[in-house]
């Protein structure tokens, strides 16, 4: 069997430092510098209204509803168009009614598990795309070999955890705004974990540094050396949880804001690489869509506007318990079913996010 060189093998033996080339970035140098610190926007905003508490208010009550308009684009992903249904045709038949039931039930033994789950759930998730998203990167770069950005990336998350359930100051600053009442029990039971959060830091302190340090060393052997996307995508993200451990309320809303409109960007591009171009896949109703007048662009526009209104009369219409449910539901099985339809082996899915 024959090995391939990656282009960081080359350089090193070349004794050259590994060189951006124009096709390593997504978009280009300029757009991927924006997505990388979508978060900065969300985190300053925060800062800026951090001293008064309605304007704090108006921040997280936009930051969240952006989350939660971004849920259901998965769902319309899936159930508009036939291919990707037929992925994973039974999951995507049969798990919608289980979590129901289960978030029904969950919610009448213990609204503090249905907290915690969601809380930890959707921490992972939002963790996982910027994962993908690095794995774009090192796709695109021509890197093999095995992904140690997992396991740095999931080190850094829990240490953030850990810091602020041990930190005195995060109960304090809960105080400051309105999370929804499903966030504000999961952080509150995070809180209850002080007494044994702090030894927690330590050990998640010596599995950052064990982590990071394993990252970089195998970088360095195989020759990666210098600003590559990938690394400056990765930069953004240590960036971000250090502004976590500063101040949890400012670095939360960074985020959450930051991955759903990543969440956007990511489909928006999908959409115009899988559905219109002379490799168009036919996409069922959401293919015909983009390929109408609408475009991408259009579409994922009148998507927000339909999404939002809908969101916004649900809080006003429907009873706080059965929307809290569904709004659950809805996003269990967004962050379950992206699982499904972002595996970069398939390659539809590489050609679509620009790692084909």
């Amino acid at each position: 069997m024959s090995a391939v060189a990656s282009p960081g093998d080359a350089a090193a033996l070349a004794g050259q430092p590994l060189r951006t080339a124009p096709g390593h970035w997504i978009h280009d140098r300029q757009t991927d510098a924006f997505i990388t610190y979508l978060w900065v926007p969300f985190s300053l905003a925060a800062t800026v209204a951090y001293s008064s508490t309605a304007a704090l208010a108006v921040v997280v009550a936009l930051t969240l509803l952006t989350s939660l308009v971004h849920q259901p684009l998965t769902l319309g992903l899936i159930y508009g168009d036939p291919a990707q249904f037929a992925v994973a045709r039974r999951v995507f038949t049969v798990f919608p009614f289980v979590l129901l039931a289960a978030v029904i039930v969950a919610r009448s033994v213990s609204l503090t598990l249905v907290a915690v789950i969601a809380g930890l759930w959707n921490a992972e998730h939002t963790l996982m795309q910027r994962y993908g998203v690095s794995r774009i990167y090192a796709r695109k770069a021509g890197e093999t070999g095995p992904a140690l950005e997992r396991p740095m990336l999931i080190s850094w998350l829990v240490f953030a955890l850990a810091f602020a359930a041990a930190d005195p100051r995060t109960t304090r600053l809960l105080d400051r705004v309105e999370l929804g009442a499903t966030n504000e029990e999961g952080v509150r039971v995070l809180q209850t974990l002080r007494p044994w959060a702090v030894g927690a830091v330590v050990v998640a302190g010596l599995f950052v540094l064990w982590t990071t340090v394993r990252w970089w060393s195998g970088e360095r052997r195989l020759g990666r050396v210098g600003w590559t996307p990938k690394r400056r995508y990765l930069l953004g993200t240590a960036l971000l949880f250090a502004v976590i451990l500063v101040n949890p309320i400012v670095g939360l809303i960074g985020y959450v804001g930051s991955h759903a409109l990543e969440y956007f960007v990511i489909v928006h591009g999908a959409l115009g690489r899988r559905y219109s171009g002379p490799t168009a896949q036919p996409g069922g109703v959401v293919g015909r869509i983009v390929r109408s007048p609408l475009q991408a662009t259009g579409c994922v526009l009148v998507y927000v506007s339909l999404v939002g209104i809908a969101l916004l009369s649900v809080q006003k219409l429907v009873d706080v318990d059965i929307g809290n449910t569904v709004l659950l539901t809805v996003g269990g099985m967004h962050v379950f079913f992206d699982g499904f339809i972002w595996k970069l082996r398939r390659p539809v899915v590489a050609h679509s996010v620009a790692a084909g």
